[in-house]
């Protein structure tokens, strides 16, 4: 996934708009851990669930469940759900937008804040123009870039809830080896040091490596425990879509005064 990522071209989305992802991310996952919380899921799952929405979906939560020591069931439910919305988010983005009669940069940074994956950006921006699906992919990168430090936050949270007066681990014990892979693949990209068609090669291994991880991860879930939590990560996932696109619609009319 790190190869994708281009910190030149995130440039082009400009101070305001990586402040302000940056800060949509956090408050997205403060507000989904809390709503969670509220709604009676289990501290992992609730952050599962709200890291899941806020940066990148299934491939957040894959990277984030072994971190914080999640258990399968978790990790089947939050992926299940949060697939569920995505779907959904997917065919809403182009009409909401319309309704509200945003321009392409607007309609592109809602897509862009709010649907998970890539290729689902892409799908719901491309109804708004070239513009707003350019635009669109930029600000989701710019969440797929804040995975690292969401990962090391939920380590540490993590650790500060399990130590019982022990001291934290060393920075290695705290930062999983993918991070700095991740980071250092993006600075190559960056430098145009991978070849195009490297760069295309790994965003598909990528993609079938996530599919293994979550496929090992459902092995140890049983399906049957999604009856007692699905209509807490139901009302958990609907009111935390609804302030996603609540607090992505401020920070859009805040940004493009």
């Amino acid at each position: 996934m790190g190869a994708e990522v281009n910190f030149g071209t995130l440039g082009e989305a400009g101070a305001n708009w990586i402040g302000g992802t940056i800060a949509f991310v956090l408050v997205t996952i403060g507000l989904g851990i809390a709503i969670g919380r509220v709604a009676g899921l289990s501290p992992k799952l609730a952050t599962l669930v709200a890291c899941g929405n806020a940066v990148c979906g299934n491939s957040a939560i894959s990277a984030i469940a072994p971190t914080i020591g999640a258990k399968g069931k978790d990790v089947t439910a939050a992926i299940a759900f949060t697939s569920i919305i995505g779907i959904v988010v997917v065919f809403a983005i182009p009409t909401i937008a319309q309704g509200l009669e945003l321009d392409p940069i607007a309609g592109g940074a809602l897509a862009g804040l709010v649907v998970y994956a890539v290729p689902q950006v892409i799908a719901a921006a491309s109804p708004l123009g070239p513009v707003a699906a350019k635009f669109a992919v930029l600000i989701k990168l710019l969440r797929v870039l804040m995975l690292a430090p969401v990962i090391i936050l939920c380590v540490l949270l993590h650790c500060r809830g399990q130590r019982d007066g022990n001291p934290l681990p060393s920075l290695r014990g705290l930062v999983p080896w993918f991070i700095p892979v991740f980071l250092a693949l993006a600075a190559f990209k960056s430098a145009s040091w991978l070849p195009d068609g490297l760069t295309g090669l790994a965003g598909g291994v990528s993609d079938v490596l996530i599919l293994v991880a979550m496929a090992a991860l459902g092995l140890g879930a049983d399906v049957r425990s999604l009856r007692e939590t699905s209509l807490r990560l139901t009302v958990t996932a609907i009111l935390t879509l609804i302030l996603m696109m609540l607090f992505a619609a401020v920070l859009i009319a805040v940004i493009n005064r």
